[in-house]
């Protein structure tokens, strides 16, 4: 199917479509096959990046309301209303988070209404999914997450009433 911007360049189809907004990009995806693959290019996330249209936001993992745990995930990004994101694989609130490179954000353990988790998963933004990748070692809710010399560090947490003293480290090469 033709996108009728055909005597466009990527180069300058790239420039304009950095300028349509995080919340209409799922719109443009489906307009055609060329603006969904030039979406998905490095060069479409620099010129957003370099142009100032960037959009930064919140993503809210989770959580915890009426006692129970949620595996809804929201994004809230520059006044929009929230909007619905792809969910975790279960319920959970009280987990670690980190975005190394800030092309995907992290999630370690948590709680479920149930149990402390060993969970891991990875929400990519500019794709709109969730995967889940290898578990931590130890069960962790209350932990903290951060990014020390290219590695992704978990430290500490609680489970089962006592205090983790343990890190785990994961290496961001696998973090993407």
């Amino acid at each position: 199917m033709s996108c009728g911007l055909t005597h466009l360049s990527d180069d300058l189809a790239v420039a304009v479509l950095a300028r349509v907004p995080f919340s209409s990009q799922p719109d443009v995806r489906a307009a055609c096959r060329r603006f969904r693959a030039l979406l998905a290019t490095a060069a479409f996330r620099q010129e957003r990046l370099d142009s100032g249209f960037a959009e930064f936001g919140v993503v809210v993992f989770g959580g915890e309301h009426d006692f129970e745990a949620s595996s809804a995930c929201w994004l809230l990004a520059r006044g929009e209303p929230p909007r619905p994101i792809a969910p975790l694989s279960g319920k959970r609130y009280s987990a670690a988070s980190v975005a190394p490179g800030g092309r995907e954000v992290w999630l370690f353990g948590g709680r479920s209404d149930r149990a402390v988790l060993t969970t891991v998963e990875a929400y990519r933004p500019d794709t709109g999914t969730v995967r889940v990748c290898p578990p931590m070692n130890q069960r962790r809710a209350g932990a903290v997450a951060g990014l020390i010399d290219g590695t992704i560090v978990v430290a500490g947490g609680a489970c089962s009433g006592r205090l983790v003293a343990s890190v785990e480290a994961y290496a961001c090469a696998t973090a993407t």
